[in-house]
């Protein structure tokens, strides 16, 4: 899928981003982004922290595999 490799390069490139903030760089609407986001989550390549109302989402450096630190290569 396009939109998860568009999520997950944009996390790359950034800290942490807040749903909203992904929404704004990639144009798509929330419930479309929170679909991916939590998909990708769910599958061990994202992480996710909650500071106040937002919810900060940023790429995981544990292997999905064995939860062992991983090398996420380009």
């Amino acid at each position: 899928k396009v939109f998860p490799s568009k999520i997950f390069n944009l996390l790359q490139a950034n800290d942490s981003l807040t749903v909203s903030e992904i929404v704004g760089s990639i144009g798509l609407t929330q419930p479309t982004i929170s679909h991916h986001l939590r998909e990708m989550e769910e599958s061990g390549l994202l992480k996710s922290e909650r500071k106040g109302r937002e919810v900060y989402y940023s790429l995981s450096t544990m292997c999905p595999w064995d939860n062992r630190g991983c090398i996420l290569v380009e």
